[in-house]
């Protein structure tokens, strides 16, 4: 599975990489918002993780462009901007682009495809008998 990270703050996005790759993805790195959206319109990838404060073209330009050459490319968004109107921006770039009825979704964290499901383990109590996946 190869995933581009574009996110301006190296140190963050080579921790990103590093524990990708360690867990079998193979991972591109983009620094800035035009070399972003460079690479994700010329290069193929299983998915994206996306700054939105990036230099020269932030990351809900590169998304809606994204979207609006219909690609469906799994975007995670990653940032630092904690207000509610910044998520209901991104998530309606996202709204009936990414989810269409009919189709199967594998997760984006499941480096292994021939092993479906494997990579979300059973639901496990902790040690207060408290379920920790929340079911």
């Amino acid at each position: 599975m190869k995933i581009l990270i574009i996110e301006d703050e190296k140190k963050l996005a080579r921790l990103l990489k590093q524990g990708l790759e360690e867990n079998g993805f193979t991972v591109d790195l983009a620094h800035d918002g035009v070399d972003g959206q460079y690479q994700v319109e010329n290069y193929a990838y299983d998915a994206v993780l996306l700054d939105l404060m990036l230099p020269e073209v932030d990351g809900l330009t590169i998304l809606a462009s994204l979207r609006n050459q219909g690609s469906d490319v799994p975007v995670l968004i990653i940032t630092a901007r904690g207000e509610v109107e910044d998520r209901i921006k991104g998530l309606n770039r996202l709204s009936g682009q990414t989810l269409r009825s009919g189709r199967t979704h594998r997760p984006v964290a499941d480096p292994h495809p021939e092993k479906p499901g494997q990579a979300f383990p059973a639901p496990h109590n902790d040690d207060y008998g408290q379920n920790l996946a929340g079911t």
